[in-house]
């Protein structure tokens, strides 16, 4: 008779369980990352250009800008500098929406960005720079308006 061999230990049907478990976990982080909203370095339709410039208080060798944009990973978004004046620059391209965040400055000095109108409690002690992206106005190009709104930076 021809059967199923059902010699091997229960704990080996149990890793295979936990093995399906572990990759519909995989699949599912990696689905909600790719929803989430994420500072990106190329412009996506609908996307709005926030530039950012960093002085830090003493010399730095590396800036990174970290915030709810691109899940609080700390490698994620490298500023390029330091220039000549000591300033770091980075470029992001963010959906609309509200974002908090601050400089990691040499991978251990978390700092709020000192030219935001607008901080919050960061939970830790300190405070999280906020940055609101406004969606554009339904303006016509060249119409000599400016609407508040599509530049807010707080």
């Amino acid at each position: 008779m021809i059967g199923f061999d059902n010699s091997r230990p229960k704990d080996f049907r149990a890793f295979g369980w936990i093995f399906f478990g572990f990759l519909l976990f995989v699949s599912s982080a990696v689905s909600f990352s790719a929803s989430c909203p994420k500072a990106g370095p190329r412009p996506v339709p609908g996307d709005r250009k926030v530039v950012l410039v960093f002085h830090p208080p003493q010399p730095a060798r590396t800036v990174h800008v970290v915030g709810s944009f691109n899940h609080w990973d700390r490698e994620a978004t490298p500023l390029e500098g330091p220039s000549g004046d000591g300033a770091f620059r980075g470029v992001l391209y963010l959906p609309p929406g509200r974002y908090v965040y601050k400089f990691l400055v040499d991978g251990r000095k978390w700092i709020p960005d000192p030219s935001a109108s607008r901080t919050e409690d960061d939970g830790f002690g300190g405070r999280n720079s906020v940055l609101e992206v406004g969606t554009m106005p339904s303006r016509k190009t060249g119409d000599g308006r400016i609407d508040y709104e599509s530049l807010m930076h707080r």
